[in-house]
């Protein structure tokens, strides 16, 4: 196996936990719609962050559930405040 100039070192693992935690804050994000936005949407901020730091392959899913958590966040405390649920 050659490695190639410029190329950085593949981290197999690292890519796979990245596209879990992006995922599970895409799930959070959404989720933060209906059920507790805060709590949930800053979990799902924090695991957005951690999987874009992790690995470059999954930065555009991991961005993809940042905007999530950030819409979760926002529309969620707007639907909590309006039908006077808890917002945590």
């Amino acid at each position: 196996m050659t490695e190639q100039v410029g190329q950085p070192a593949q981290h197999p693992h690292a890519s796979v936990v990245s596209g879990l935690l992006a995922a599970a804050g895409l799930f959070l994000g959404l989720m933060a719609l209906v059920y507790h936005p805060i709590p949930l949407a800053v979990t799902a901020m924090l695991l957005s962050l951690v999987a874009v730091a992790m690995s470059p392959r999954h930065q555009t899913l991991g961005a993809i559930a940042l905007g999530a958590a950030a819409v979760g966040f926002v529309g969620g405390c707007a639907i909590a405040v309006v039908t006077d649920n808890p917002l945590w």
